[in-house]
């Protein structure tokens, strides 16, 4: 995982700051900017597929702390995956909404590819039905094999170069 900040490699537990009311992970170095901490709302499991930074909070006593190893992201056509294992279990909605704790609106979402539910739904789908939802994604790792850092995103320390280079000129 790479610092939004800065751009380098979070070795360790990366922080949650507010920077100039902007949410984001950074390394420990860059956390000493930030004003305050944050923590993602509790709302459901509901997220959209482009937002997901893989931001799983650990069971830690610091919440402000993500796991940087999780770079697990839900397989291409998941939803497919989940609604053939159902059926091939023989398994209503109603019966796998109760061994996974999941509301039957929520699993007939997630089986039309409605919405991508967290990591830790995905893995309960996974031991209850055995099937594999989730892999790592080789585009979010920060090192390639054998080819150093690979820096993909502008970060805010990007952004600071190129206007003090404009206001030179």
């Amino acid at each position: 995982m790479l610092c939004e900040v800065c751009g380098r490699k979070i070795r360790g537990q990366a922080s949650k700051v507010i920077i100039e009311r902007a949410k984001l992970v950074v390394c420990n170095n860059c956390a000493k900017h930030g004003t305050g901490s944050w923590v993602e709302p509790k709302s459901g499991p509901k997220i959209s597929s482009t937002s997901n930074r893989s931001a799983s909070t650990t069971g830690s006593k610091n919440k402000n702390k993500i796991d940087t190893d999780d770079y697990l992201e839900p397989v291409e056509k998941f939803h497919i995956k989940v609604k053939q294992a159902r059926i091939a279990q023989k398994l209503s909605y109603e019966e796998l909404g109760r061994k996974l704790n999941v509301k039957v609106s929520m699993l007939k979402k997630i089986e039309k590819g409605k919405i991508v539910p967290e990591n830790r739904l995905l893995r309960k789908i996974e031991h209850v039905l055995h099937v594999k939802l989730l892999d790592s994604n080789s585009k979010k790792q920060p090192y390639a094999l054998n080819a150093g850092p690979m820096v993909t995103e502008t970060t805010l320390g990007d952004l600071v170069k190129i206007q003090r280079s404009e206001e030179k000129a």
